[in-house]
C-alpha cells in the first residue's frame, strides 16, 4: 500500500512539475519526463529555469525593433551625409 501511495504521489508531483513548466520554452512534457524518471524537483528546477515564452517573444520584438531603428538611422545618416556632400561642393 506504501509503494502504491509512494508511485501516485511521484506521478501528481511529476505532473505539477510539468504544469508549472507549461508556459515556459521547456513546454509540459521535457519537465514531466525528467520528473519521472529522475526526481519531480529535478524536473520542477529544470521547467522553471527555462525562460518564459513571453520573455522570448518579447526580447524578439525588441531586436526587431532595434534592427528597424538603426535601418532607420542608416537612412538618415546617407540622407545628412548627401546634404552636407552638396554644400561643400
Amino acid at each position: 500500500m506504501y509503494v502504491l501511495f509512494t508511485l501516485f504521489v511521484w506521478i501528481a508531483a511529476s505532473v505539477f512539475a510539468g504544469v508549472m513548466s507549461m508556459d515556459r520554452k521547456a513546454g509540459f512534457w521535457v519537465p514531466f519526463i525528467l520528473a519521472l524518471i529522475l526526481s519531480p524537483v529535478v524536473g520542477l528546477i529544470y521547467g522553471l529555469e527555462s525562460p518564459r515564452k513571453s520573455d522570448i517573444r518579447y526580447q524578439e520584438q525588441m531586436v526587431e525593433m532595434q534592427q528597424q531603428q538603426l535601418k532607420l538611422l542608416q537612412e538618415i545618416k546617407k540622407q545628412l551625409d548627401g546634404k552636407n556632400e552638396k554644400k561643400e561642393a
